[in-house]
């Protein structure tokens, strides 16, 4: 998602800043409520909430200063997402660790 994102902004810097479905997985135990509010802060964005509260989905336009700062919360433990263009949300895409899963299987 990284490099899709970076490749997009560079590609476009005039235009507007990309739509991502991004997805942010937590550790058990965390705070669902406290994450929620914390995703919002950070995006402006009210995540849905999956996975008894450790599995967050938002669509926003997404920044890599903005996927710092998720990346940063201390009780994440991955984020994934992938360009929607301007279409919304269909929920989430991915279980936690699929992109390894996915580049073990060759996929």
């Amino acid at each position: 998602m990284v490099y899709d994102l970076i490749s997009r902004l560079q590609l476009n810097p005039q235009k507007n800043t990309p739509i991502y479905t991004v997805e942010v997985f937590t550790k058990e135990g965390t705070n669902s409520e406290e994450s929620r509010d914390l995703i919002l802060q950070t995006t402006g964005t009210v995540p849905s909430v999956y996975d008894n509260g450790k599995h967050y989905v938002i669509t926003h336009r997404l920044t890599l200063e903005v996927l710092k700062k998720l990346n940063d919360i201390e009780y994440v433990l991955d984020i994934m997402g992938d360009h929607t263009g301007g279409s919304a949300s269909i929920g989430p895409q991915h279980a936690m660790g699929y992109w390894k899963r996915k580049r073990d299987n060759n996929y």
